[in-house]
């Protein structure tokens, strides 16, 4: 029977220690406790070796046997509890918020249930094996959730306006709170007071804050070989950012991309801040206001600027929420708002001394028509009565424009007082002044033209007799300027101009008559006299005055170049000043070169001109007094100064009309020069060879040149001596 009891037991023993084994759910723990599967069954190899006839033996086997299944069992249900804790943590950590304070503490939890598991067994390491990517998988996800979330917060700082207005404001979970940059004005320029890098790194540093918990989580080493001492055990490091890594690769760039459209939309901001300001700190009120010739001119600058600052006002807010950055604009806006003004108060000083001056102008004009229409005797004297009727459509014109200008006046004077930046000083002239005295003056032209009306027949009659005597004056006129033939006159260009200048005078005199008498006409209903013939008689004059007060200056170049003493002038000099003449006819007017002042004069120079060559030779050394003398008496200029010739005196004896004797005298000069030239050299040479010479004949001693000719022979002394005989004829 004990046999039986001990046989049972060992069958259970058996079983259990199978049933241990090959359950799958037990699998990973028969890993994790292979030694001491290993030690049991070492015990049943040891055991088959007994036999029952050793019963005592067989007894003590299965004491042993139960002692170890029963440690096995203990052991067993230890690592199932450690494992499952583990399980049910990692569970607990999916499922669970992505609180990373959470995530912290599960993974504290399970790093403490790892050594625990390090210590029931010495293979624990193969259960980290697979540990390690269920933690990384985990986390992985918590950390995709962090960024999406971070994502998610930094989007909404652009559409929650508690964050633009508020410097305390942040996100719920991760404190996100705008950048503040401000902007800054200068004297020419506005910027912000901070760099894009600056923005782009506060946005970057940000992001590393939401995700550097995962430094700060136990990282199960896999790599170190665990040991059963709990003083040597190594589970877990402290690197976590390879999970970065395994994030979706469009997340990481989604954030970039965010971060990057914040710090480009703030650069915009800057670029639109900087271009609109700049219109506004280098705006030239000099420059603008040299344009503005009219009221309506300044006020359309005056509305243009105030809608511009408006404008302005509209598109640069205060506070720009663009996301990850708010631009704080208060201090720039007044900046500009106070340089609107600025140039709004000076636009408005001069508008108001424009303003100021017209008004003066405008009362000093109405006042004058006035006086005039006061002082106007229409009663007495007729042609009193015709000369205020010229000074009537003047006077009409310019009351039908002030009446044209009153509303802008009352508009200007309106914009001017609306303004608190202008100071209206004591010597202002108001509009109502303007107007008082424009409906003054209009009641007394509206009583003067009564008056005319009355003595209409009278000054009929008058003007008719005026246009009589016009016309004849003009007849005259005409008469006398034809007969003058002043256009073909060859007199100095000084008497001819002044003479012109006489006939346009009594021209003008004429016209100045005949436009009174066609203004009478025209105020009284007439149809208006014209003269043609007075018209062709001032055109003509005119052009003559044209032409010659356009050669004027030319006659009086020549006069100074006549006035050159011939014996300093340079020919090539000369030459030069006459081409110089003739090169500033050639810029005339085109329309004066057909007139006889113009062909006469360049005419003239091109004689002149042609004179060169004459002038050229008798600047030559071989021109001596008495060719001067025999060129005088030839030419018959008695009154030529040898002493004292000038340019003038040349040109005056015509060379070219007397080139035959201009040639003779040259020719003779020039002759007698080179003959002379040579006889110097003839002396120049027996100077320098001594010889006895006798003279043995002179000819003609009586002739009246210099030189002569004569015969000189040597004398021949002995025959025994070389003495050559030779003769010289000079010529």
């Amino acid at each position: 029977s004990k046999k039986v009891q001990l046989a049972t037991v060992l069958s259970q023993l058996l079983d259990l220690f199978y049933r241990k084994q090959e359950l799958y759910e037990d699998g990973h723990i028969a890993e994790l406790l292979m030694a001491e599967f290993d030690g049991v069954y070492e015990l049943l190899l040891e055991g088959a070796k007994h036999r029952w006839s050793g019963f005592a033996v067989v007894e003590n086997f299965v004491e042993k046997l139960a002692s170890k299944m029963d440690d096995l069992c203990t052991q067993i249900d230890d690592v199932r509890a450690i494992t499952s804790a583990i399980d049910d943590t990692l569970v607990i950590m999916e499922h669970d918020n992505c609180d990373p304070v959470k995530i912290g503490t599960h993974i504290a939890d399970i790093k403490r249930l790892v050594n625990d598991l390090a210590i029931k067994t010495t293979t624990s390491q193969v259960f980290l094996h697979r540990l390690q990517p269920r933690v990384d998988d985990i986390l992985c996800g918590h950390l995709q959730d962090i960024v999406y979330a971070w994502l998610e917060e930094f989007e909404s700082l652009s559409s929650d306006p508690v964050m633009i207005q508020r410097t305390d404001a942040k996100t719920a979970k991760f404190g996100l709170s705008p950048l503040r940059v401000t902007v800054r004005v200068t004297k020419d320029d506005v910027r912000l007071d901070t760099f894009p890098f600056v923005w782009r790194n506060y946005w970057y540093d940000k992001f590393n804050e939401s995700i550097d918990w995962i430094n700060s989580i136990p990282h199960f080493d896999t790599q170190n070989e665990l040991s059963n001492s709990v003083q040597n055990v190594k589970t877990y490091g402290t690197s976590y950012t390879r999970l970065v890594d395994k994030l979706p690769k469009g997340l990481l760039q989604k954030i970039y991309a965010a971060i990057e459209g914040v710090v480009t939309s703030t650069m915009v901001c800057e670029d639109h801040w900087r271009t609109h300001s700049q219109q506004v700190l280098h705006q030239d009120i000099s420059e603008k206001v040299r344009t503005l010739t009219t009221l309506a001119q300044w006020q359309d600058a005056i509305v243009e600027l105030r809608e511009f600052a408006q404008e302005q006002m509209n598109d640069t807010r205060p506070l720009i929420g663009l996301g990850g950055v708010v631009v704080d604009a208060k201090d720039a806006q007044t900046s500009l708002k106070a340089r609107f003004e600025q140039v709004e108060t000076a636009l408005l000083d001069r508008f108001g001394k424009v303003v100021s001056s017209q008004f003066a102008e405008s009362l000093n004009v109405m006042r004058s028509h006035r006086q005039i229409v006061e002082n106007c005797n229409l009663h007495g004297d007729t042609s009193e009565a015709i000369d205020y009727l010229r000074q009537v459509p003047v006077m009409e014109a310019y009351v039908k424009e002030i009446n044209a200008l009153l509303p802008t006046f009352k508009t200007s004077e309106k914009m001017l007082f609306s303004s608190s930046s202008f100071q209206i000083g004591p010597s202002w002239l108001s509009v109502e002044a303007v107007v008082s005295e424009y409906t003054t003056l209009c009641d007394l032209m509206a009583k003067r033209k009564e008056v005319i009306d009355r003595r209409k027949d009278e000054l009929e009659h008058f003007v008719h007799s005026k246009v009589k005597a016009v016309q004849t004056r003009v007849e005259a006129l005409e008469r006398k300027y034809r007969q003058s033939n002043i256009a073909d006159s060859d007199g100095p260009a000084a008497a001819t101009l002044q003479a012109i200048n006489d006939f346009y005078r009594d021209a003008s005199e004429a016209d100045q008559e005949l436009k009174d008498v066609q203004q009478s006409q025209k105020a009284l209903g007439f149809e208006e006299i014209h003269s043609s013939v007075l018209d062709s008689v001032l055109s003509d004059i005119k052009g003559q005055r044209q032409a010659y007060s356009s050669v004027k200056d030319l006659y009086d170049e020549l006069e100074k170049l006549k006035e050159t003493p011939f014996t300093e002038m340079q020919p090539r000099n000369l030459q030069q000043a006459l081409y110089g003449l003739q090169e500033k006819m050639s810029n005339f007017n085109p329309a004066v070169r057909h007139f006889s002042a113009y062909t006469t004069l360049d005419t003239y120079i091109k004689e002149l001109l042609a004179n060169h060559r004459f002038i050229q030779d008798l600047r030559s050394d071989a021109i001596l007094d008495r060719h001067w003398i025999s060129l005088k008496n030839q030419l018959k200029m008695s009154s030529w100064v040898i002493s004292s010739l000038t340019i003038g005196d040349i040109w005056n004896s015509k060379p070219v009309a007397n080139s035959k004797i201009y040639h003779s005298v040259i020719d003779t000069a020039q002759g007698q020069h080179r003959l002379q030239v040579q006889i110097d050299q003839i002396s120049d040479f027996w100077a320098t060879h001594p010889l006895e010479l006798s003279l043995i004949h002179i000819s003609e001693p009586t002739r009246l040149l210099s030189i002569s000719y004569a015969v000189f022979c040597l004398k021949k002394k002995k025959k025994n001596t070389k003495v050559h005989k030779y003769q010289v004829t000079l010529l």
